[in-house]
């Protein structure tokens, strides 16, 4: 059961974690816009006069920081619903059958949505 200062400590480590995974979104943004292979920027070296390999060279660091970014936003989203269930008093109960979320897994993931048994059934085993 989920007492007020549990559900205090909660919104505490989830507006923590929030803000962790703004500032790694807005670091990797930043990366993305300041990489030599970004049309926009006006001081980036003109595409038609480096070097093609040099190009490709910078092409998986760019799809790293665009997969980090992307998993950045995801979870982001994750913990901006977990604070709506938070405000609208439905945290910690699982969004599949309604039963309580066992505080161990709130523990470990405080954005989880379900229990452990609906996410079974949500994702598929390998």
């Amino acid at each position: 059961m989920l007492t007020p200062k549990s559900l205090l400590e909660y919104r505490s480590r989830l507006q923590s974690l929030l803000q962790k995974f703004e500032k790694a979104r807005d670091s990797v943004s930043r990366d993305l816009t300041d990489s030599p292979n970004h049309p926009e920027e006006s001081d980036a070296p003109d595409p038609s006069s480096t070097n093609s390999s040099d190009q490709r060279d910078h092409q998986p660091d760019q799809q790293v920081a665009v997969g980090s970014l992307l998993v950045e936003v995801h979870l982001a989203d994750k913990i901006d619903a977990a604070l709506q269930r938070l405000q609208n008093g439905q945290f910690g109960l699982c969004a599949q059958c309604g039963k309580a979320i066992d505080t161990n897994r709130l523990e470990i993931i405080p954005y989880a949505r379900c229990c452990v048994d609906c996410e079974r059934l949500e994702v598929p085993s390998i």
